[in-house]
């Protein structure tokens, strides 16, 4: 088992800053999902932690020893890619243990463990085949042994499920799952996937233009994160966002938000914000303190999800309830569960 820190890792290509001042620890067996955008940095910082790139600025730890310190053997990492690479005319025996022998594994060591892995991925009856011979999943599967055969500590996922079909996406997934809790391994795992993030993740991490954005557990990344891109990017259906104004009305300090002055219990300064609610925190209700119309209608699983247009705001609502585009509806919203940001962008706590 192996913790990992970074500190304050940086990476730029020429003008280009794909990575920028990222600090995080991750413990023994623990497991980060990173998500974010196209272009964010992801494969880039799994990149740095592979050790096939260098970083421009910061340092990089295993078990607290400098990474720059540690032989390639002793670092033990395997990274698996969203494409499989492997060598197209060599049997699949080889493509797994290829390199074995440079790391110092004897031949009997190198055989033990690759039929071990190979029993643990179902793939011992498909070691004298060439990866031509084999299914998409299954080539998958043979690129997880080979990240998996050299006694693997530290484990780099780079959206390695995104081309399978659901089928055969869920069933790896429980497996490498298993290994991983089973085998103690450290993983990193970048994807776009929200449930997959959370189904691995002990920790989700958001990189939006190199910069680490969030680092919490999933439940508080969702009901209370930092800022407004976290809060936008992680949840689905996404938060709904509300300009609202914070002053005071006869000496008590109160909330103007979609053509309502709302009592609050606890202050802010008067400021201008942008009021953040989850779907899930808006209620249809015959008497509902708020009214809109129905403009637009997805149907989300058994759910429906509404687009409610109200004092010019448009808010997105899931119900059970059938309902017509064009229907007067009236609401309420949990209160305790809204959210506050400044002009900027950043989380303000009520006091």
């Amino acid at each position: 088992m192996t913790s990992i820190r970074l500190s304050n890792i940086s990476k730029k290509y020429q003008d280009i800053l794909a990575v920028e001042d990222v600090s995080f620890s991750l413990g023994s067996g623990e497991c980060l999902a990173l998500i974010g955008p196209s272009g964010a940095g992801k494969t880039t910082l799994l990149r740095l932690l592979a050790g096939l790139e260098e970083p421009t600025e910061g340092e990089i730890y295993f078990d607290e020893v400098y990474v720059k310190d540690l032989p390639i053997k002793e670092r033990q990492v395997g990274m698996m890619f969203q494409t499989p690479l492997l060598f197209p005319h060599v049997k699949i025996r080889h493509n797994i243990t290829y390199g074995m022998d440079k790391l110092g594994f004897s031949k009997e060591e190198t055989e033990a463990k690759l039929e071990e892995v190979a029993t643990q991925l179902k793939i011992a009856s498909l070691l004298d085949r060439t990866p031509e011979a084999l299914s998409g999943g299954e080539r998958q599967r043979v690129e997880m042994a080979r990240a998996l055969v050299r006694d693997t500590k530290v484990l780099l996922l780079d959206e390695p499920f995104a081309n399978l079909d659901i089928r055969l996406k869920e069933e790896l997934q429980k497996e490498i799952k298993e290994i991983q809790k089973e085998r103690g391994i450290t993983m990193i795992l970048s994807t776009h996937d929200q449930e997959e993030a959370m189904f691995f993740g002990d920790w989700i991490g958001i990189l939006d233009h190199g910069r680490l954005m969030a680092f919490e557990r999933a439940l508080t990344l969702y009901e209370n994160p930092s800022n407004v891109f976290a809060a936008s990017f992680f949840g689905k259906p996404r938060m709904n966002f509300v300009d609202g104004k914070v002053h005071i009305v006869k000496g008590k300090m109160a909330l103007e938000l979609l053509g309502k002055q709302i009592p609050l219990e606890r202050g802010l300064p008067e400021q201008e914000v942008l009021v953040g609610i989850r779907p899930n925190y808006i209620q249809f209700h015959p008497v509902g303190e708020f009214s809109g119309v129905i403009e637009e209608i997805q149907h989300v699983n058994a759910q429906y999800l509404y687009r409610v247009k109200c004092e010019e705001e448009l808010l997105e609502i899931d119900a059970n309830a059938p309902m017509k585009i064009g229907e007067l509806v009236y609401f309420d919203i949990d209160m305790e569960h809204m959210l506050f940001f400044d002009r900027n962008g950043e989380r303000i706590e009520l006091r």
